[in-house]
């Protein structure tokens, strides 16, 4: 006579989810705070505003939102600066100096160079996480 047995396994896949989702937000801040610490070198500065003018909200202290890692600059000309085009239509020069790296269209520059840095910082923050619940 033999017996069989039949395992039963359950697997919470909705609590699986949800703990992903937690520590997915939960690393956001980590990881937006490298990807302004990377991006300050391409961004210009005549004045010195422009660099320190990234937005936070009240409600999430060091990101925008609770789903993704973004960076905004809240000054008026920021836009102007950014596409590298006066309100006139006519191109900006760049000082190079104290960034010698800055130009146009920062944030796309920096993630050309940097983004497999920020995947990995999201990956070990989210690792990190995810262990301590």
């Amino acid at each position: 006579m033999s017996l069989l047995i039949k395992p039963e396994i359950k697997i919470d896949t909705a609590g699986i989810a949800m703990k992903i989702r937690k520590a997915a937000e939960r690393s956001l801040p980590t990881v937006t705070d490298q990807m302004l610490a990377d991006t300050k070198q391409y961004v210009p500065r005549r004045e010195g505003n422009l660099g320190g003018t990234l937005e936070r909200s009240a409600s999430t202290p060091y990101y925008l939102s609770p789903t993704k890692a973004e960076l905004r600059w809240s000054t008026v000309y920021a836009n102007y600066v950014y596409k590298g085009v006066s309100k006139r239509g006519r191109p900006l020069r760049y000082n190079k100096h104290p960034n010698k790296y800055a130009g146009a269209e920062w944030c796309k520059r920096a993630k050309e160079l940097h983004l497999s840095r920020w995947n990995s910082v999201l990956n070990q923050e989210m690792r990190r996480r995810f262990k301590n619940g």
